[in-house]
């Protein structure tokens, strides 16, 4: 128990605000679940349409064609406290580039990389080596 004032205790935490803390740490991860699923099952849909504006551009190389902001809780529901590339690990149970060649492996002719900056992962493209 904390100190006892003159209106009595103060509390470090109560029961509610863990509780609650929990909830919105879980809420986070499963949204940045959820944000990397495209990578996990990638669709047809935003991808032809991130594709066609590469080519019409001329295919330049590491071109950006997904953007997924991520929200990163620290700590995490499990109280750790972690790297990007750990986070990504622990809510997929996968590492990232894991998740890009499985990606990789829905299309031909085209190569896909990743970077992270902050809490933002990219997806690029490039041709592929003939």
């Amino acid at each position: 128990m904390g100190d006892t004032g003159s209106t009595g205790p103060t509390y470090i935490m109560t029961m509610d605000q863990l509780v609650e803390y929990h909830d919105t740490t879980k809420q986070s991860e499963d949204s940045d679940k959820a944000t990397l699923n495209v990578l996990l099952n990638p669709g047809s849909g935003d991808i032809q349409t991130k594709l066609m504006e590469w080519a019409s551009v001329g295919f330049p190389h590491e071109y950006g064609v997904l953007t997924m902001p991520l929200i990163r809780p620290m700590p995490c529901t499990d109280g750790i406290a972690r790297s990007m590339l750990s986070y990504i690990s622990y809510i997929t149970k996968s590492d990232i580039m894991t998740l890009v060649v499985n990606y990789q492996s829905y299309f031909q002719g085209m190569q896909f990389s990743y970077t992270i900056n902050g809490n933002t992962v990219f997806l690029n493209v490039s041709k592929a080596a003939a």
